[in-house]
């Protein structure tokens, strides 16, 4: 079972992170999420690393779709340091109806490359979101589950398309390279905090979504 230092450690992996593909298999009830992590590319390569999130024995699928709005705020208006006007996009209208798990990898898999911004905390925050009572999919597979992770789907923000919250307990949670091994969760979040002190040191990189995902190499 996962320490809750390995789920804070894997945290700062999922946070920023790009969401590539999605796929879900119904025996194992397992959740795969496929990303592009913020991590230095391999020597002599241009290209982003890339990891399979395996989340192992679901419990529960809760998920919450949104049409996105468009917003234009002017200058300083919650931002004071924003001196220039800047777009964002916030939710508006009731939930959208997701028929089941299926549809919902579907929806996941339409997007384009997808952020994961961070909420309070990714797994095992303290408090379930507000947001289950008024869900799109409330999916039960198990009674039993030993973890949460609560996830932010923003597609292209700033364009006003659709907002996902997704909520999922779980039993167990694995990385995987893209070649397929397993990755100790230190092993990837090292690479994660080694990006950021280089970033800090002025080297950018493959900051923020710039460079094309490429394979996790030992």
């Amino acid at each position: 079972m996962l320490t809750s230092m390995e789920l804070s450690r894997l945290d700062g992996v999922v946070d920023e992170c790009e969401l590539l593909a999605t796929t879900f298999d119904s025996e194992s009830a397992d959740l795969v999420l496929h990303l592009s992590i913020l991590a230095n590319p391999q020597s002599g390569s241009d290209q982003r690393p890339q990891v399979s999130l395996r989340i192992e024995s679901v419990g529960r699928v809760v998920a919450l779709l949104r049409d996105l709005e468009h917003v234009e705020h002017p200058a300083g208006e919650g931002f004071p340091g924003f001196g220039h006007p800047y777009p964002t996009s916030e939710p508006v209208g009731p939930p959208i109806p997701v028929g089941d798990l299926v549809a919902l990898v579907e929806i996941m898999n339409s997007y384009q490359p997808t952020l994961y911004w961070l909420p309070e905390k990714i797994f095992d925050a303290p408090e379930p979101p507000g947001w289950l009572d008024e869900a799109s999919l409330d999916a039960q597979l198990s009674p039993t589950a030993a973890h949460s992770m609560h996830l932010w789907v923003d597609e292209n923000p700033g364009l006003g398309r659709r907002d996902l919250h997704l909520f999922v307990t779980f039993y167990e949670a694995e990385l995987q390279g893209a070649d397929g091994r397993p990755c100790t969760i230190d092993e990837v979040a090292d690479a994660v905090s080694s990006w950021w002190h280089r970033m800090a040191a002025g080297d950018t990189r493959g900051q923020f979504g710039v460079l094309p995902a490429g394979p996790l190499e030992g």
